[in-house]
């Protein structure tokens, strides 16, 4: 509901005007009395004037809020006394009503040219003064409240404006120390916006210097006139100590300083004070940027006139300030946030890191058990065989010879040893174990080759750097994978439908060179046994293309300028999508389904080549294939 007590504007302007001061200027006596008897009676505070030059004198003293007037008065009509009224900016705004008894239409428009407000015509009907007195006055107090309203509406207007003008001054703060590329840029950059706004002539900054206990000029100052330069020219020649001079004053004290006349500077004497009279300048003052009690930069600001201290400049460049000082401690939060990310990052991979080399460890110690257990359980009966092969050998021929022998002394044997030699085929026996002999050894020699490759592969008496053939290393690998050369068919798959992968070797003349061989081995391992699986992949998605060349490419050379060894193993599989391919060297990343893969293979094999032996591994973009390329260096650095 509305509140019975409240007022409005206009009940305000009717209780206000009754106590308003009228001024009757009028030479008929009568008239006067009769007025100001009926002005008196409404409450309202009534002098009168019986002719002009009465009128003027009284308006020095009596300010009235409206005046009836007269025409026709001696020595001064009302026509001339209200053309002087309005021309006087002091009663320019007074409203006058015309008291006549003219009724001529162009007495009246002369009166309203002149600026009166109305006319009252004599003789005089009391109801009618009244109700025109009344309304002037009326209209006058409303316009008087609508001013008074509109004036507090421009300085709202001017007080958001200025709102308005500091909150686009605190963005670009914001915007300079969030984009500028140095600390220095942004605050030559906040020093500028801040004499534009303020209006000021010169602004410079100077920063602490913690190695010399001194502060240095900030190059590229603001400076609205060419006649300004020598003063920057003097500035950058020096350097301030704490409490000398006005900057030194403000970063000893860390407080704001505003110096009103430089030529009137307490104290000391002022460092350029001279040279500031000079070319111009009168008025200073500067302020300290504080973060955590402690001085970033000192701005300091000049001008051509000399000025007080202005509490609205004080406040604005206070709240800079303190935007600045907050931006810098979230910049050093933000700083601070992100070097503990990059620290747990950073323990993180080194955690990874262990991971792997205690499961590359593991694995090296149980391949080297493993390889030592066949090595001990394979060698002693191979050698045992291997070793009576050629006594097996030489006594086989020695029976055979005395077979012949025996043939030639006894060309008719008896009839039973006929029978038993046409059933055991013995002419076809003695033909053939010389070939039995030569598998027999062929086979024992096979077995011994995969045992040394075993060995080779682990190099399990070796844990330092070794100088090796690359070449024979990659075979050693090829020998122990040789099994998995041979495409098998899934169950949905036809027996027939097989496929052997061919691989393709491409090998440079190479240097021996420097590693630790049974790691570098694991890798080339790993990388080859990826592309036989993305093979076998292959084999068994395109069921219809069982006779595609599978390949396995192998290809080395040496890099004479770089001292490198350069390996590209390549494989025509499935291929490597290009939205993991940047995964595929992290640790614990895999494809494979679970059981067949771990996502350790491939971070072993890069941290053996890069991080042990200080060389590359990339995944080339070659279309067609997938490609891996490894670049090693003649002697890795030991780890």
């Amino acid at each position: 509901m509305a509140d019975s007590n409240r007022t409005s504007p206009e009940e305000n302007a009717i209780v206000s005007y009754k106590t308003s001061k009228i001024l009757v200027v009028d030479d008929v006596p009568e008239n006067l009395r009769l007025l100001k008897t009926l002005l008196k009676n409404e409450g309202y505070d009534v002098r009168f004037a019986p002719n002009a030059k009465f009128a003027l004198a009284s308006l020095t003293q009596f300010v009235p809020d409206l005046i009836l007037l007269d025409i026709m008065m001696p020595e001064m009509d009302g026509y001339t006394l209200c053309e002087q009224l309005k021309g006087n900016p002091e009663t320019q705004d007074i409203p006058i009503i015309f008291l006549t008894a003219l009724n001529e239409e162009a007495d009246k428009v002369k009166g309203f040219q002149l600026g009166a407000v109305d006319y009252i015509t004599k003789p005089f009907q009391s109801e009618e003064v009244l109700v025109r007195v009344a309304h002037h006055l009326k209209l006058t107090q409303l316009n008087l409240q609508l001013q008074e309203k509109n004036q507090i509406l421009l300085q709202k207007n001017h007080q958001l404006q200025e709102a308005e003008r500091e909150t686009r001054l605190l963005l670009e703060v914001t915007q300079y120390l969030t984009q500028a590329s140095t600390w220095e840029n942004a605050i030559a950059q906040i020093i500028k916006s801040i004499c534009d706004r303020i209006f000021w002539d010169y602004g410079e900054a100077w920063l602490p210097q913690e190695e010399t206990q001194t502060l240095s000029y900030l190059p590229n100052p603001f400076a609205t006139h060419p006649t300004l330069k020598p003063f920057c020219k003097l500035s950058s020649t020096l350097e301030f100590q704490a409490g000398e001079g006005l900057p030194g004053k403000i970063w000893q004290n860390q407080t704001l300083e505003w110096i009103q006349d430089i030529t009137q500077a307490p104290g000391e004497p002022y460092t350029r004070q001279s040279l500031a009279v000079q070319i111009g300048l009168k008025c200073a003052f500067g302020m300290p940027i504080l973060v955590n009690q402690k001085v970033m930069a000192i701005l300091v600001f000049y001008q051509t006139q000399i000025t007080p201290c202005q509490l609205n400049i004080v406040a604005l460049v206070q709240a800079i300030g303190s935007q600045i000082s907050f931006l810098i401690q979230r910049k050093q939060s933000e700083l601070q946030l992100q070097q503990q990310a990059q620290d747990l990052a950073e323990a993180l991979h080194q955690l990874k890191t262990t991971q792997i080399q205690l499961i590359q460890s593991e694995k090296m110690s149980s391949l080297g058990q493993l390889v030592a257990g066949i090595s001990h359980e394979i060698n002693n009966p191979v050698n045992f065989i291997a070793g009576n092969i050629d006594h097996l050998e030489s006594y086989i021929h020695d029976l055979i010879q005395v077979y012949y022998a025996y043939q030639q002394s006894y060309p008719i044997p008896a009839p039973t040893l006929t029978e038993l030699i046409a059933d055991l085929e013995l002419d076809f026996t003695l033909t053939d174990l010389p070939n039995v002999i030569l598998s027999m050894k062929s086979g024992t020699e096979r077995i011994t080759k995969i045992v040394n490759s075993l060995r080779r592969f682990a190099h399990l008496d070796e844990s330092q750097l070794k100088t090796v053939d690359i070449h024979d290393e990659i075979e050693s690998v090829l020998t122990i994978l040789n099994n998995r050369l041979k495409l098998e068919s899934s169950p949905e798959m036809s027996p027939v439908n097989f496929s052997e992968i061919k691989v393709e070797r491409d090998y440079g003349q190479l240097p021996k060179f420097d590693c630790f061989a049974g790691e570098l081995n694991q890798a080339f391992m790993q990388i080859l046994m990826n592309g036989i699986d993305a093979l076998q992949e292959r084999y068994e998605v395109e069921k219809k293309q069982p006779n595609f060349p599978y390949i396995l490419g192998i290809k080395t050379q040496w890099i004479q300028n770089s001292s490198q060894v350069q390996i590209q193993i390549s494989d025509n599989g499935m291929g490597i999508p290009a939205n993991i391919k940047p995964r595929i060297f992290d640790p614990f990343f895999t494809t494979k389904p679970v059981g067949k893969g771990t996502g350790m293979g491939m971070a072993i094999s890069y941290q053996i080549i890069v991080e042990k032996h200080g060389g590359s591994l990339k995944c080339l973009d070659i279309p067609g294939q997938t490609t891996f390329a490894i670049s090693l260096p003649q002697r890795p650095k030991k780890q």
